[in-house]
């Protein structure tokens, strides 16, 4: 599906290195049958957009491991066992063994074949799950527990039954997080009166939409499973990171109080996209938006454009009133205003490599890279 050798692999390993110089020599194979990749391409209206998507998520996903880890543990030498469940066929796995040794990660999965994959490709550990529990013995317990995009997607007997399961394989001073969907990304008319709203609809067309579908909860109602399940100690421990991929948060349950501060929350992520190009003759010209929601109004990102690694003039600040009515914020001007546009020459029977890149403070999004004959048109 996507390997080393593809056209796009090196648009992939600069997104990796920029997001942090440990991750450029990691693995960029992906297995045939990562639901997580087809699904990005499923939504993507160009490759560029769905290899983008798709390792960007994986580093998103190692950037929330980091931020507990460091909160916990201090540093990932004070790690000495991790369980990364329900992780698919290793979309970020490839990034949390270039923080940990192989042999000190271990993943869960009912999908044999994401389990072979993962186990071969990166070499971790494999720990299989059925439906109903983990294939592991009693006395198994890891430092940290990480489970992203599992409780997102359970329904309320499914959400406190692995709940309960997986705090049982917390270690005595360890830390399990997981993410769920916000109540507020919820469907307008999506029932929250118990404080979960389950849709039998998923991305994964192998699962049985009954049990793993999509979810939405309240924080409220998150706490209270937290309380019932791990105690209520535990529960006053609890720390609650919003704003992971825009829709969902980070929950994060310690069995002993080693930091008492509050988790630092990440900086706010940059947002964009590229969704326009006209090619007149030799003349190409991008556009798209970019914003960072990190203050009020939101801070407009700066836009470096190169074209075979020569830089582009690339202005910014132009009108989208399309993407503030999409987010609801018609009064921000950084939302009205989020707009960009490129224009270079390509000198006929020539491909040059594009990349553009929305950066604002530390923060930055890779919005294209690749030739200019995959730009979407």
């Amino acid at each position: 599906m996507f390997h080393e050798r593809h056209a796009l692999a090196p648009a992939a390993r600069e997104l990796l290195a920029a997001a942090d110089p440990a991750f450029a020599g990691a693995s960029l194979d992906v297995s045939d049958g990562d639901d997580m990749f087809r699904f990005h391409v499923l939504l993507a209206t160009s490759a560029s957009e769905a290899v983008l998507g798709y390792f960007g998520t994986a580093a998103a996903i190692q950037a929330s491991m980091d931020l507990v880890v460091r909160w916990h543990f201090g540093s990932w030498d004070a790690v000495g066992s991790f369980l990364d469940f329900a992780s698919g066929f290793g979309r970020s796995t490839r990034l949390l063994v270039r923080r940990l040794p192989a042999d000190r990660v271990s993943v869960g999965e009912i999908q044999d074949a994401a389990l072979r994959f993962q186990a071969s490709t990166f070499g971790v550990q494999p720990v299989s799950s059925g439906v109903d529990g983990i294939e592991l013995a009693d006395d198994v317990v890891f430092d940290a527990v990480f489970v992203i995009s599992l409780f997102s997607h359970l329904p309320a007997d499914g959400f406190e039954a692995w709940l309960a399961r997986l705090w049982d394989r917390v270690g005595p001073d360890g830390v399990l997080a997981f993410s769920t969907h916000r109540a507020d990304h919820a469907p307008p008319d999506a029932d929250l009166t118990t404080g979960l709203h389950f849709m039998p609809q998923n991305e994964i067309p192998s699962l049985d939409v009954h049990r793993y579908g999509t979810s939405f909860v309240t924080d409220e109602y998150v706490r209270g499973v937290v309380a019932r399940v791990c105690g209520t100690e535990a529960a006053a421990r609890v720390q609650r990171v919003e704003g992971l991929f825009g829709i969902q948060d980070l929950y994060v349950v310690a069995r002993s109080e080693r930091n008492p501060e509050p988790i630092a929350p990440p900086a706010p992520a940059v947002q964009g996209h590229l969704d326009g190009v006209t090619i007149d003759g030799s003349r190409v010209t991008v556009g798209g938006w970019a914003l960072c929601a990190s203050d009020v109004p939101a801070v407009t990102p700066a836009i470096l454009a190169t074209v075979d690694g020569a830089p582009v003039m690339a202005s910014t600040g132009s009108r989208r009133a399309d993407v503030a009515d999409h987010f609801g914020r018609n009064a921000d001007i950084g939302y009205v205003f989020s707009g960009w546009h490129a224009t270079f020459d390509v000198p006929p029977g020539t491909d040059p490599q594009l990349t553009i890149i929305a950066r604002a403070g530390s923060q930055e999004r890779m919005l294209f890279a690749g030739p200019v004959s995959s730009l979407p048109r």
